[in-house]
């Protein structure tokens, strides 16, 4: 079972039929593959018809492509903090200070 091609993310897109988008055009990391895995098998007719008696509701998805969560640690300065000896204590403080921007400020 191949998972589902990722349609770009849209801003007030309201597209029923696209339950899964991607914000950014890099791959997507494990987390966010497992995440897709999981929307994608919970919604296959291949589960369903195993189970026709199981209901639930799935909330659309939305991941961060890893370009731009590269671009988000880049300029905010967090590299340093990937694979490193600092605490977690310390990473999150790091990331707490940190300005949710994705492009470099312009004066």
């Amino acid at each position: 079972m191949l998972p589902p091609k990722l349609n770009p993310y849209v801003r007030n897109a309201n597209d029923l039929d696209n339950l899964i988008r991607i914000i950014g055009s890099g791959s997507i990391g494990g987390k966010n593959q497992g995440l897709v895995f999981l929307r994608h098998l919970f919604t296959s007719n291949d589960l369903i018809q195993a189970y026709p008696e199981t209901q639930g509701i799935l909330p659309n998805l939305v991941v961060i492509g890893t370009d731009v969560s590269d671009t988000f640690l880049e300029i905010n300065g967090l590299h340093q903090y990937i694979d490193s000896d600092h605490t977690e204590s310390q990473i999150a403080r790091a990331f707490r200070y940190t300005e949710l921007r994705l492009l470099p400020k312009t004066s």
